[in-house]
């Protein structure tokens, strides 16, 4: 059989040819899909570009809106993790920003000064539980050694399958609300208690005058006098029944003579004395120079004297004495004021509370007579300012004693200077 070259060169020839067309053919349909591939990822990557720039963009927004807010907010998940917190929440708490997984300057506690809160009774710890909370409030003290009261709040957030569970922690900083409130009440309780015992001297020498044998016209106007000042009493003791529980500021102290207090307020309940059949009394002792504010001092000798008037009943009796004792083993002397009564008295299970605010003893309620429950702790609280004690002792049916015990002057030879004394009212 002859064999003839040219045939097979021309054979494999052909087969080469069409080899390298048939790869060329798949490779530039190859390279077309690939350009194709390449654009629809690039038209793919700026969608995806835009809608990630689009997000950052949002997220900016939210966290201008939320850093622009004055609550401090934070993202907790149920681990425990802060994944998200605001510069208020930073701020109050004192917080690294750069790793807020460090522990904060600031301190929660249950009230002020009171216990810290455990780990697990912190608002955070709470939240990553899922405890869902409105308005709890708790104290702050942060490291600038100022203390602040907050209200806590959490939302449930929504998450996704693939997301944790998270819960929205939202803090306000209530204390110039709380102060500001405390500042209403007090100058609430202060302004009309301090009405209440000057308008019973009013009401008290207007009696005395409606006694006596007056033409006709002048004792209508009395009787005028004397219901509206009974209608001001009334006002008063409402006022006071709604906002007065906290204790009047402290004033500068000077020097004064609470011999010339003391006789000052007693001489102005002698007319309501006089009208209830009750005698009232005062031994004045020596000068007695202390350091005070003389204008709330006033104001315990005429809340302790007007509660032995008016708890007395007819034909019994209030002695009001003041004495200087001591010096005592560290050289103290003590001015020392007591006021006893013959009155209703108090029972010893209502004792304990009797310097609580609107706390009234069974027997006064029993009475009918009107009161607030308010003087006796305003007075104690008073005294304290003063560095003196407030003390009571009473029976029922035998009456009570009223004891204040004040330091006298350290340079209590000197005269008493011209400080404050206030006039009867």
């Amino acid at each position: 059989m002859t064999h003839n070259p040219s045939a097979a060169s021309t054979l494999r020839f052909l087969v080469v040819l069409l080899s390298l067309t048939f790869i060329s053919i798949t490779i530039h349909n190859s390279a077309r899909r690939s350009r194709a591939f390449t654009r629809l990822l690039r038209r793919q990557t700026d969608r995806l570009e835009s809608t990630l720039e689009r997000v950052r963009a949002q997220e900016r927004r939210v966290n201008q809106v939320l850093n622009g807010l004055d609550s401090a907010i934070a993202r907790v998940d149920n681990e425990g993790r802060l994944l998200g917190i605001n510069d208020a929440y930073v701020a109050l708490y004192g917080m690294d920003v750069r790793d807020a997984t460090r522990p904060s300057t600031s301190v929660e506690y249950d009230t002020r000064g009171g216990t810290a809160l455990r780990e697990a009774d912190r608002p955070v710890a709470r939240a990553a539980r899922g405890e869902l909370f409105s308005d709890e409030r708790l104290w702050l003290f942060d490291a600038e050694g100022r203390w602040h009261v907050l209200s806590a709040s959490t939302r449930e957030l929504v998450h996704g399958p693939a997301e944790p569970e998270t819960t929205l922690l939202v803090i306000r900083d209530v204390t110039e609300a709380v102060e500001a409130e405390a500042a209403r009440r007090t100058l609430a309780t202060t302004v009309t208690h301090e009405l209440a015992n000057p308008l019973t001297a009013i009401v008290g020498y207007t009696d005395l005058l409606l006694e006596e044998d007056l033409p006709e016209r002048s004792r209508d106007r009395l009787e005028l006098i004397e219901a509206a000042g009974q209608r001001m009493e009334h006002l008063i003791a409402e006022v006071l029944r709604a906002c007065g529980r906290d204790a009047p500021l402290e004033e500068p102290h000077r020097r004064i003579d609470a011999r010339a207090l003391l006789g000052a307020s007693v001489e102005s309940f002698l007319p309501a004395a006089t009208a209830g059949d009750v005698a009232l009394t005062l031994r004045p002792g020596p000068e007695a120079p202390i350091d005070a504010d003389a204008f709330r001092l006033r104001q315990v000798f005429d809340n302790l004297v007007n509660n032995a008037v008016k708890y007395t009943p007819r034909a019994g009796s209030v002695a009001v004495a003041l004495d200087v004792e001591g010096p005592d083993e560290a050289g103290r002397r003590d001015v020392t004021i007591t006021v006893r009564d013959s009155g209703i008295g108090i029972a010893p299970g209502d004792l304990p509370r009797i310097f609580d605010d609107y706390f009234r003893a069974e027997t006064a309620r029993d009475a009918g007579l009107p009161g607030t429950g308010l003087g006796l702790g305003i007075s104690r609280r008073i005294v304290d300012q003063h560095g003196g004690t407030l003390t009571l002792t009473s029976e029922p049916g035998a009456g009570t004693v009223a004891t204040v015990r004040m330091p006298l002057a350290l340079d209590a030879d000197d005269e008493p200077g011209p400080g404050p004394v206030p006039e009867g009212d």
